[in-house]
């Protein structure tokens, strides 16, 4: 598969969905596109800016 360097521009955020939750690996649904991971301590306001990135107000919870 042949991957396309993008820039934060080109992509469209709008558009990010959940799909599930996975206990662990094994549980992981099938790629379907790009993937972003956010990591971080508890209270760091991890879900307010995937929320905000997103324009989604309950996406992250």
């Amino acid at each position: 598969m042949e991957t396309k360097n993008l820039t934060i521009k080109e992509l469209n955020y709008t558009t990010t969905r959940f799909i599930s939750s996975a206990p662990d690996i094994h549980h992981l649904p099938a790629y379907e596109g790009i993937e972003i991971a956010f990591a971080g301590r508890s209270n760091a306001g991890k879900s307010s800016a995937l929320n905000a990135l997103t324009h989604k107000k309950g996406l992250a919870r």
